[in-house]
């Protein structure tokens, strides 16, 4: 007997591993009226879509529907007659909310029948609360008994992204209110061609999608870098780049007030100021009005900020009522992102308040650790929209590492912003989810749109909702336990805590994916990226087992966050999901450890150079040897995608010290320092217009290549084919490339014709020959701060580079 029943115990639990969702048929009733609603329907149709997942199913009925088992009824007693007839039968016990965001949910029974109520304080108050309906559905796997009063308390969410009616769906569901994007300059009438017409095409487009964000509750603003421009506005107002100039800024309002008059449907316009300040296309120019490095006028940065904000209030505003929403970031800590005293000396009683909404990141500077809460919430009247980074500036969007969750130090700003009483957060600022469930972007999205409708909320209660629903409940709280120790992981395993201190940039050794190499190593043999590292240690020499102990710590976290996961690995249902969490969790620990014998080696380079003991020798010898087999591991990672031009750099001038250490100490000093390689960079670049201009010499055009730079490139040229190879700061963009001709495979000398560009001007890193495959490496620099345009043609003359005095002065 005891054998039979044993049977039919594992039979019953096959049959419960086949169908793991009991099948459930709900009805939805719902008014013809509500139900015709756009952003109803884009909820109901997610709702349908994704419970067909857990093997729920719905059908919908209008209003004439009796009540029966597992029945929802959308709509308040306004929009649902059942809810009213229930509500006045005291069947019902709903609040009349008079918040339009929030909504209610009560679950009961009536005659022995399941019915749960949706009811909202407006429309887009219950077409929240179906979403959180399909959240519940996701973290059970089934419809739970719903209960629930929800109220946002930051009534604003926004987010920045491409305008699509796609884009609109997800910030609609990711329960953003105020969507901004677009391309202010595609849509603006110039009164030149062939803009006008380009633009007037776009503005017939844009006015689709502006009915249609409205359709869905939505409040649609262009996110625009200002001030950026067509020459022909200018012109056409006689005016000048200076804050001086008052025909100047009657062209900023032109631009704006037609922008609005054209689009009269457009909510707001959200802008970007300061040195970093894209144009977009290249018949667009950018002028930081703010520093004005492009005019003559002594005019302070207070000054010129209050001047802007007035005049675009004014008509923003002033003309058209509309949104005004201006972000306060800047790419330093000193000025009015980071700094309350001049925060607070532009945004003055002077400065208007209506409809004006500030945008600074919660954190001091950017997305990085080791900075404070920014200072300057709450320092005036003016409203203010809290902006929740990722601080993930160790990865990017495709990087599989395991994701970074910041919601502890989100939610302690959110706090220490909110104390106040009479505080002057009306909203958050996040990104659209992106990337697949396990990306930064997912977890950060889900946590932001949490704490914006309660920044009290328990945020563990929150990861495990999250992790449910993308990892399943079995193993939910133990993948919340890795998210938890994510950011720690992090923040002590890959930043160098003494480099922290009283910087802007917190994280100077690496930038999302690239290992930063100082210099140009081709040309100064790593001398100026030694130089660099060495300003890193002596910043943690005092301090080295302190800052040692730190990188440790975080290496510990990183390798406990993989041994949890094999506590698990047996209990994930799905292969593939499981594959991605372990790849993304080696990838995270052999990326700290990496960093970790980087930072340890260079320490252990200064001791040595510093005192060439056999002890000091054996260290740096032990160290790099460990730093070239953790190089290889990450390599080996599944995923990986780094650039690790700094540590190969040292790698090389540690393993010269360890062979020679006199000669390596020769071939630092004799290298070139920056201001000897401009120098020769500028002779090289005088030779290319002698060159170029001498008759005598056929060139033949290649290519012609503009886009916009931001930092360091080389531009591989092979024959017709070309790539890019990014070195520092943000990758191209708008890069636009013809080839003429092939590069010739055969040793030629290659020169560009430099039409626009910033110094340093483009100049030959290599010229084609045997050794490089012939290969052309033009280098791009742009060194000033921010980006701008570079334009070339690139050339070849059928003639060795030592016939035309153009033999490179560092080698090949």
């Amino acid at each position: 007997m005891k054998f039979y029943k044993t049977i039919l115990l594992l039979l019953g639990l096959s049959l419960l591993s086949q169908n793991l969702f009991a099948n459930e048929n709900w009805k939805i009733v719902i008014s013809n009226k509500l139900k015709s609603d756009e952003a109803i329907k884009v909820a109901l149709e997610d709702l349908k879509k994704i419970s067909s997942n857990y093997e729920i199913e719905f059908i919908f009925k209008d209003e004439s529907s009796p009540i029966e088992n597992n029945t929802i009824l959308i709509g308040n007693d306004s929009r649902n007659k059942i809810t009213k007839k229930l509500k006045a039968k005291n069947l019902l016990q709903l609040k009349n909310l008079t918040e339009k965001q929030g909504f209610q949910i009560i679950t009961t029974k009536i005659n022995s029948n399941t019915v749960m109520v949706v009811s909202g304080g407006s429309v887009i108050g219950e077409v929240y609360g179906i979403f959180w309906i399909i959240d519940r559905i996701m973290v059970n796997q089934n419809i739970p008994d719903i209960n629930v009063i929800r109220i946002p308390e930051l009534k604003i969410r926004t987010t920045i992204t491409s305008i699509t009616k796609e884009n609109l769906h997800r910030a609609l569901r990711a329960e953003i209110n105020w969507v901004a994007g677009g391309r202010l300059n595609d849509l603006v009438a110039w009164g030149v061609q062939p803009e006008d017409s380009i633009n007037q095409k776009n503005r017939e487009e844009f006015k689709e999608l502006i009915k249609y964000a409205h359709s869905l509750h939505l409040k649609l603003l262009i996110y625009t870098d200002e001030f950026t421009y067509h020459p022909n506005i200018l012109k056409e107002f006689n005016a000048k780049l200076s804050p001086e100039d008052d025909n100047f800024w009657n062209a900023v309002q032109a631009k704006f007030r037609r922008i609005l008059t054209d689009l009269p449907g457009l909510d707001g316009l959200m802008f970007r100021t300061g040195e970093f300040t894209l144009a977009g296309q290249s018949s667009y120019k950018a002028y930081d009005v703010m520093h004005g490095e492009d005019d003559d006028s002594h005019w302070s940065l207070v000054k010129r900020y209050q001047k802007f904000l007035k005049k675009v209030h004014e008509v923003v505003v002033g003309e058209f009522d509309k949104i005004y929403f201006h972000r306060t970031w800047i790419t330093n800590s000193f000025e009015q992102h980071s700094q309350e005293q001049v925060y607070s000396e532009i945004f003055t009683n002077e400065i208007p308040t209506k409809n004006l909404y500030l945008s600074p990141y919660i954190n001091a500077h950017d997305r990085w650790f080791f900075t404070n809460f920014n200072p300057t919430f709450n320092k005036t009247p003016h409203n203010m929209i809290a902006l929740l980074a990722r601080m993930d500036y160790h990865s990017n969007s495709n990087v599989k590492v395991f994701p970074t969750f910041s919601g502890e130090y989100f939610q302690s700003a959110l706090k220490t912003f909110l104390h106040p009483e009479n505080n002057n957060v009306k909203g958050v600022q996040f990104g659209l989810p992106s990337g697949g469930s396990l990306s930064t972007f997912a977890i950060m999205q889900y946590t932001s749109n949490r704490l914006a409708w309660n920044h009290k909320e328990d945020l563990r209660d929150i990861v495990l909702d999250f992790t449910s629903i993308h990892f399943g409940k079995n193993i939910a709280s133990e993948m919340t336990d890795i998210y938890f120790l994510s950011a720690p992981a992090y923040k002590y395993g890959i930043y160098i805590e003494p480099a922290t201190y009283s910087v802007f940039n917190t994280l100077p050794h690496l930038r999302l994916t690239t290992f930063l190499v100082l210099g140009l190593p081709a040309i100064d043999n790593g001398k100026e990226h030694i130089e660099f590292l060495y300003g890193l240690y002596l910043k943690c020499k005092p301090w080295k087992e302190e800052t040692i102990l730190y990188l440790d710590h975080g290496l510990k976290l990183a390798n406990e966050m993989l041994t949890k996961f094999e506590k698990i690995k047996t209990d994930f249902d799905d292969d593939v999901k499981k594959s991605e969490v372990e790849n993304s969790l080696l990838l995270t620990r052999n990326l700290i450890k990496t960093n970790n014998l980087y930072v340890k080696s260079f320490i252990a380079y200064f001791d040595y150079l510093n005192n060439s003991s056999k002890k000091n020798k054996t260290y740096l010898t032990e160290n790099i040897n460990s730093l070239e087999n953790a190089i290889q591991e990450f390599k080996n990672t599944p995923g990986f995608v780094y650039n690790l031009f700094g540590i190969n750099q040292l790698v090389t001038s540690a393993r010269q010290t360890l062979s020679d250490l006199e000669k390596a100490k020769s071939i630092l000093d004799k290298s070139p320092s920056p201001s000897e390689i401009r120098i020769t960079l500028a002779k090289q670049q005088k030779i290319y217009r002698k060159v170029l201009n001498d008759p005598i010499n056929k060139k033949i055009k290649i290519l012609h290549w503009e886009g916009h730079v931001d930092g360091r490139d080389i531009i591989n040229v092979k024959l017709d084919q070309l790539k890019i190879k990014h070195l520092r700061w943000d990758d191209i963009q708008h890069q636009k490339y013809e080839f003429v001709n092939q590069l010739p495979p055969k040793e030629v000398t290659v020169i560009p014709d430099d039409l626009y560009s910033r110094p340093i001007h483009p100049f030959v890193l290599e010229q084609p020959n045997k050794e490089n495959d012939f290969t052309a490496k033009i280098y791009l620099f742009d060194a000033p701060g921010g980006g701008d345009w570079v334009k070339f043609d690139l050339y070849y003359i059928d003639k060795k580079p030592e016939q035309l005095g153009l033999q490179i002065p560092w080698g090949k």
